[in-house]
């Protein structure tokens, strides 16, 4: 995914090997922390609030409210995902920038993906028939895929707008003097 996002911008890996690794080390498990919260929430967010609303002594209106601010919570922890992996993966100098145009399709479109490939998992494809039970690996690889695939796409998009503006002409310039 570094390398692609490199290649979206144009320019060649300048960080030593070793640094590398150990960037990509991190950033695989800071966004594997963060995609599990998005996958919590999405998944276990009601039962544990009805659980924990329970325990405190809060009605249905707290699961309610949490109901509706979960989605919101969700899509704001993908764009924070997407934001870091554009700032950081990239050997680019840039400024964080939490909203972007690419970030924003991108999560959008991987959230529709994400919600389609779940549809077609459960309803059309029988991967335990046909690869027994190395199928579910198949399944997440597949995933994944999917998933770097969209990442692309935003990171493309933010690229071109990036080399279309004003700033990214000027610093395109200043690079090819120096």
């Amino acid at each position: 995914l570094i390398n692609a996002m490199n290649k979206a911008y144009g320019v060649q890996e300048g960080r030593p090997v070793w640094k590398l690794y150990i960037v990509s080390l991190l950033y695989t498990l800071g966004i594997a922390v963060m995609l599990f919260a998005v996958a919590g929430l999405m998944i276990l967010g009601p039962q544990v609030m009805e659980w924990l609303a329970a325990r405190i002594g809060f009605g249905d209106v707290f699961v309610t409210v949490w109901t509706w601010i979960r989605w919101p919570a969700i899509v704001l922890l993908l764009m924070l995902i997407v934001a870091i992996i554009n700032y950081l993966m990239p050997d680019v100098k840039q400024e964080f920038r939490f909203i972007t145009p690419g970030s924003a399709v991108a999560v959008i479109v991987w959230i529709a993906a994400s919600i389609g490939f779940g549809l077609y998992v459960a309803n059309f494809g029988n991967y335990d028939a046909t690869y027994g039970s190395i199928g579910a690996i198949i399944i997440l690889l597949f995933y994944f895929y999917i998933s770097s695939a969209v990442l692309l796409l935003g990171v493309e998009m933010n690229a071109v707008i990036e080399h279309a503006s004003e700033e990214g002409k000027n610093r395109g310039q200043k690079d090819a003097v120096s």
